[in-house]
Formats: structure tokens, C-alpha cells, sequence
């Protein structure tokens, strides 16, 4: 039916014959950019909804960790949905296709990241210059 709606009204309006609704501007809403008050990760969540997070905030502003120190924004998110063994926000692997993560039912992939100062890099180009290691926390210290 979806497909069916979309070719009615392509034809409706390449024959100029679409019909113009008048939004309603008391009902109406805005919708503000995103931004750092919706992008913290929480690790605690399921790796589907941080997944999530990660997509709807890539290209801007990048879902983020605090590590105490700096935000660390991440980009190109996969994920696996899996059982993990480790606490979520953990370090599972490194490797070229990015920064493995292990989150409540799944692994996700990070394949790039943008310290607070600085621009976008591969993550494991960035897990190198940070020297972030298998087995390290993603965030604040527990």
C-alpha cells in the first residue's frame, strides 16, 4: 500500500493536481538540532539502542563518551548482535575495521572517532595515539 500512496501522489503532483493541506500552526512542533544533551553514550543501554545513538548523531554532533578528561565523538557505528561475556563499554578488539565494544546483547564496531581536539580519524588509527588497549573502559573509570 506504501508503494501504491507514493506513486499516486508522484502522479498527483507531476499533473499539478495535488491537493495543498494547510499545516495547522497551533499543533505544529519544532524539532531542534541534536545535540551534546542527547548524544552522551550510557553503555548500560542495549547495543541496539546505542547503535542507534551513534547513526542518528553521525555526521553531527557524534555520540560521545566523557572520559573524565575529553569527549571522545564516534562515527560509521556497526553492530553484531551477540552474546557478551564483558561489561558493557569495554575494548573487545582492535583491528583495521575499527574499535570492537562489547554493549548489552551485542558488539559494537566503531570505525571512526574524533577526540575533542582534533578532527575525524580511523578509530584504530586513534586507539593507537591514545594507546587504548583490549580490556580498557570506553568513558569514565568505574
Amino acid at each position: 500500500m506504501g508503494i501504491e500512496a507514493i506513486l499516486e501522489s508522484v502522479e498527483l503532483i507531476g499533473a499539478g493536481n495535488a491537493p495543498r493541506v494547510p499545516q495547522d500552526e497551533s499543533r505544529a512542533t519544532y524539532e531542534p538540532l541534536c545535540d551534546d544533551k542527547v548524544a552522551a553514550i550510557d553503555w548500560s543501554r542495549s547495543a541496539q539502542e546505542v547503535y542507534n545513538l551513534i547513526r542518528g548523531c553521525d555526521p553531527q554532533p557524534g555520540a560521545y563518551v566523557d572520559t573524565g578528561v575529553s569527549k571522545i565523538r564516534f562515527y560509521q557505528a556497526g553492530h553484531k548482535p551477540e552474546k557478551v561475556e564483558k561489561d558493557p563499554g569495554t575494548i573487545l578488539a582492535i583491528d583495521q575495521s575499527g574499535i570492537q565494544v562489547a554493549a548489552s546483547g551485542g558488539v559494537i564496531t566503531l570505525g571512526k572517532v574524533r577526540p575533542e581536539k582534533g578532527g575525524k580519524m580511523l578509530a584504530s588509527e586513534y586507539a593507537d595515539m591514545a594507546s587504548l588497549q583490549v580490556g580498557y573502559y570506553l568513558g569514565k573509570a568505574k
